[in-house]
């Protein structure tokens, strides 16, 4: 007997009844199928045959005739009704299978609107209203598994299929951009993968179905997870990328193809089998798991071949020529972007060069418009000498503190030639010997490495600064004579140049009350219970490791803080790796914003109780402008040293780290966290705090500073440039 039937159904509907429901149709189907049955309960007969010549329903391989068989005799255990067994039962089951609300008795349960026949794509989840759990029959898509006991689950058909376990599944819902499923059911017997509307709402989530539209938008930080179209089954299916269990790093499986692309291009645009073997024999310290790039448009153009060759182009016409090859066909710019905050990490680069081929252009400029000064920072060490030669007075602003230009060296030439004395890594571990006062300025192993570990083609940071020093007519900075002055006098005495402070710029705390991304964050903080919050932001071009993000954000977890955690994506990616479950798990906890955040408003709101920051110059005015203790995590560059002299003035704490090499843990974060905003020992740094907080936001001391600055370059025009 075969295990199923073909049914053809043919509807006859009035006019006036177009508009029937799922129930509705079911309901009629159920109908109709009991009174064809209750009418004619022996004509339902089976035409399946034999080889054989008998007659009847059911005929051997004999000539003798066979005795017909009819369901009309068969009675069905469950509705005690003739014409049909128990598994073709339209009724509902006599015995209530279990189901997980045993509170619930709904005539329709629907857990999907499509059969179960076969199945779909695993890559393709159904968004459903009627499902109470995401839910999927693929176990190979797990990233984890909990160990729970086996349940019944009701579907909508009345049929009752086993949930086996529930875990967590990591979606990529776009390239690169990744979306962590929890408690997600498995059942081997489901035919489809189901988004449960009702879980998404739970974790924070919203829908808004607009036309043929379903967009799933984060509530808090706004975060689209994805915009799904309708198909024409009137479905919403989502098509994804799964990441699978059981790969010998968890962490670094879930590397995204542009970080892959990124290592191909590092190793010279190695072919993905070299990156694969390198990456599973562990060849090479933090090569993540490789993926399969989409294309390398690179490679792609220096594989193409040239139709014609026009001999006359590629042929010298004198001694010593050099002849032009295309070999590779035009190439495309590495980054459109504009400053550092735009581009990657390792094509900051190719933003220097490409600043650098200004030079012709602004020497032009100069010329022509003949300004009474030019004010520039350390990375434009070409400039002084087109000043000079114009009789254009020459002033360096710096960005960094005076501390941090002190530790780079006692004067310009020793910035330049390197002769300082420090030849060792213990050197510098260790406050400079120029230094005429005690200071903590210095910096620990993992950071002297970090900072020597850069590409050794380029031209040392410190020799532009010694360059752009030897060059200028003085020194504008921004600091103040109210906060740690003694740095100001030594930067005078090493390198014999006017030192002018211009104040700390302090921003302004106020902006546009219609802004929609601040309204939402304000909604969020105005929740929240006063001086609880925790303030998180790394900077706009600090990148913190896989590693160091995961530990940050599970401390941030395990402090028990209410956060607001600004997090920009770096520059080069789609998205930021989170550890798996960590939003939903603190989604009534925190809130983790990815787009651009009003920094200084968040933290001028009253809920804001301490910030956790990387240290840099502008962080630390606005935090400190503001009366907030710092919890400090230095990523690159000045923030070491900035760090070391906050932390001295007891003003925040750095969070502990190992000093071979910078790692920190996520109990390091919460204790780091907790000592600050609410254990006894941080009232003395909410106290420090509050006191310098009066002088970074002092607007009269910095006018002051602003108009001393304006007569400086009055009364100095073109006169201290015209000696050089």
């Amino acid at each position: 007997m075969p295990t199923y039937f073909h049914v053809s159904i043919k509807l006859i509907i009035p006019q006036d009844s177009c508009n029937l429901n799922l129930s509705d149709l079911s309901g009629g189907v159920s109908d109709e199928q009991a009174f064809q049955a209750a009418s004619n309960p022996v004509t339902y007969r089976s035409d399946d045959r034999g080889r054989g010549r008998g007659r009847g329903g059911f005929r051997g391989r004999g000539r003798g005739r066979g005795r017909g068989f009819g369901r009309g005799r068969i009675q069905c255990y469950n509705c005690n009704q003739f014409g049909h067994v128990k598994a073709d039962c339209w009724n509902e089951p006599q015995v209530q299978a279990a189901v997980q609300e045993d509170d619930v008795d709904e005539e329709y349960r629907l857990f999907m609107a499509i059969g179960c026949d076969k199945r779909s794509d695993k890559d393709v989840w159904f968004v459903d209203s009627g499902c109470s759990n995401h839910m999927t029959p693929y176990k190979d898509i797990f990233t984890y598994m909990n160990n729970i006991p086996k349940q019944q689950v009701k579907m909508g058909n009345g049929k009752s299929i086993q949930v086996e376990n529930k875990g967590t599944i990591k979606l990529e819902v776009e390239a690169g951009k990744y979306k962590t499923l929890d408690e997600v059911q498995y059942a081997p017997e489901l035919g489809y993968n189901l988004l449960s509307v009702g879980q998404l709402l739970k974790s924070g989530y919203k829908l808004i179905f607009d036309g043929s539209m379903c967009t799933i938008i984060h509530k808090l930080t706004g975060d689209i997870m994805s915009s799904i179209e309708m198909s024409s089954n009137n479905l919403f299916p989502l098509n994804v990328s799964q990441h699978k269990s059981g790969s010998k790093s968890r962490a670094l499986a879930a590397a995204s193809d542009n970080e892959s692309l990124l290592w191909h291009f590092r190793f010279g645009h190695l072919h993905e089998k070299g990156l694969k073997m390198l990456s599973q024999q562990e060849m090479v310290h933090g090569l993540p798991m490789i993926k399969q790039w989409s294309m390398c448009e690179g490679c792609m153009l220096g594989k193409q071949v040239r139709k014609s060759f026009p001999k006359d182009a590629w042929r010298a016409s004198r001694c010593l020529q050099l002849v032009h090859a295309d070999l590779c066909g035009p190439m495309s710019v590495k980054s459109l972007g504009e400053s550092t905050m735009d581009v990657h990490t390792d094509d900051v680069r190719y933003l220097k060069k490409a600043f650098d081929g200004l030079q012709p252009e602004v020497a032009r400029f100069l010329e022509e418009q003949s300004p009474d000064w030019i004010i520039y920072d350390f990375a434009h060490y070409w400039l002084q000498p087109i000043a000079a030669g114009l009789g254009i007075s020459r002033a360096f602003f710096s960005i960094l503190s005076p501390w941090t230009i002190a530790f780079l060296g006692s004067s310009s030439e020793n910035m330049i030639n390197s002769s300082d004395g420090r030849t060792t890594a213990e050197d510098f571990m260790t406050p400079p010997k120029w230094f005429p006062f005690q200071s903590k300025v210095c910096l620990r192993k993992y950071e002297i490495l970090s900072l020597i570990s850069a590409d050794t083609n380029e031209i040392p940071e410190i020799w532009h600064m010694g360059m752009v020093l030897k060059g200028s007519d003085c020194i504008f900075i921004r600091h103040c004579y109210e906060f740690e002055p003694q740095w100001l006098t030594l930067l005078e005495n090493l390198h014999h140049l006017p030192v002018v402070p211009v104040g700390l710029l302090p921003p302004r705390t106020h902006g546009d009350e219609k802004d929609d991304a601040w309204a939402s964050i304000k909604e969020w903080l105005d929740g929240q219970q006063k001086g609880h919050v925790v303030y998180v932001a790394l900077g706009s071009e600090a990148v913190v490791n896989k590693s160091g993000l995961a530990e940050l954000a599970l401390g941030l977890e395990l402090s028990g803080l209410p956060f607001f955690w600004a997090l920009r994506k770096p520059a080069g990616l789609d998205s930021v790796e989170l550890p798996d479950g960590f939003l939903e798990r603190t989604h009534n906890q925190g809130v983790v914003w990815t787009r651009w955040a009003p920094q200084v408003r968040i933290l001028s709101h009253e809920s804001v109780c301490g910030f956790l920051t990387q240290g840099g110059l502008s962080s630390v005015v606005e935090g400190l402008m503001l009366g907030h203790p710092l919890v400090m995590l230095p990523i690159f560059g000045d923030q070491f040293v900035n760090v070391r002299v906050l932390a001295d003035k007891q003003v925040g704490i750095e969070i502990p780290r190992n000093e071979e090499n910078g790692y920190f843990t996520k109990e390091s974060v919460a204790r780091s966290l907790r000592s600050v905003v609410v254990d006894e020992e941080g009232k003395v740094y909410k106290a420090n705090a509050r006191e310098l907080g009066k002088v970074f936001s002092d607007t009269k001391l910095e006018k002051d500073y602003v108009s001393c600055f304006v007569d400086y370059l009055e009364k100095n025009v073109r006169v201290v440039g015209s000696h050089a």
